[in-house]
């Protein structure tokens, strides 16, 4: 069945709001650099603290419900490319960008799957109510 789930430990790199919109870009990356992350959020789903580590998790299942503070979206693969020895995904999630590229093993996800992203831990400062 191979792996139906990644798990990355991420750094919250950056957030760069989108002008005329009310949307923020989460640049994350993992400590060691092999992979970096962006993904378009709602501005006001949450704060965030720059700098802080926290876990980004993509998985084909559905995550079971958790009192842990997290955000959780759906969406869709579209592109993986092979570029330079790096591979790059991008996913749509309700038209919101998710884009992850470097040393990622996805040989279990394909082009056209929904996949669940969990982004959780201390780089969360608060869920909005």
């Amino acid at each position: 069945m191979g792996f139906q789930m990644m798990k990355w430990k991420v750094v919250l790199d950056g957030i760069e709001p989108l002008s005329d919109y009310d949307i923020d870009v989460l640049s994350l990356k993992t400590p060691d650099g092999s992979c970096s992350f962006k993904l378009e959020l709602p501005r006001n789903l949450a704060s965030y603290r720059i700098g802080e580590q926290g876990e980004l998790v993509m998985s084909k299942t559905r995550p079971e419900p958790s009192a842990e503070q997290r955000i959780v979206v759906r969406g869709m693969i579209y592109k993986i490319r092979r570029e330079g020895g790096r591979l790059t995904m991008l996913a749509s999630i309700g038209g919101l960008l998710f884009s992850a590229i470097g040393e990622l093993d996805l040989s279990d996800f394909n082009e056209g799957e929904y996949v669940y992203l969990t982004l959780k831990g201390g780089l969360l400062a608060a869920l909005s109510s």
